[in-house]
């Protein structure tokens, strides 16, 4: 994984950063994330509580691209729990846009962390163990940001962290 994220970050930098567009549901990007985690998931026993959009449109995405998004995020809430802790991943829908949010009850990050959490090569685990590269939010905020999204995360240390992506319908 490391060699991948290495590789992403290489095809960003040189601007050859290309989107592969298809009409998707944003949930089935998200259950495949959630898939790719089940194995963290379930050693540290932990809930995914899903609640999606009842009538959720199809969106141009990149499927894969934004898998590996939310796989990222989700990676990172999983990381940051305790073992039986519940994360919430959630679709909100309107005529304008798609928010897609994944809560956890985690650590929390402070402040003075959040402002660095998007530098490449730097990484606020705690379990220093982990090989991690620190690219994963990078990444994840470059796909978000070339299909015209916004990423915001709010943090409370001690209380968890909300990551919030936005993505137009059009």
């Amino acid at each position: 994984q490391i060699v991948d994220d290495f590789l992403d970050v290489s095809i960003i930098e040189s601007g050859k950063f290309e989107l592969k567009l298809s009409e998707c549901y944003v949930k089935d990007a998200l259950i495949a994330a959630i898939d790719l985690n089940s194995y963290l998931i379930n050693k540290k026993e932990l809930e995914i509580q899903q609640e999606f959009c009842e009538k959720e449109p199809l969106l141009k995405i990149d499927r894969p691209k934004l898998e590996q998004a939310f796989a990222n995020i989700l990676s990172n809430a999983i990381e940051s729990c305790e073992n039986g802790t519940l994360i919430k991943v959630r679709t909100t829908c309107t005529k304008k846009e798609i928010t897609i949010s994944i809560i956890d009850r985690g650590s929390g990050i402070s402040t003075e962390e959040l402002q660095l959490l998007f530098e490449p090569y730097l990484s606020n685990k705690k379990n220093r163990n982990q090989r991690n590269a620190g690219l994963g939010l990078l990444i994840t905020r470059k796909v978000v940001e070339a299909h015209n999204g916004k990423l915001l995360i709010a943090s409370q240390v001690g209380s968890g962290t909300t990551v919030s992506l936005t993505l137009p319908r059009d």
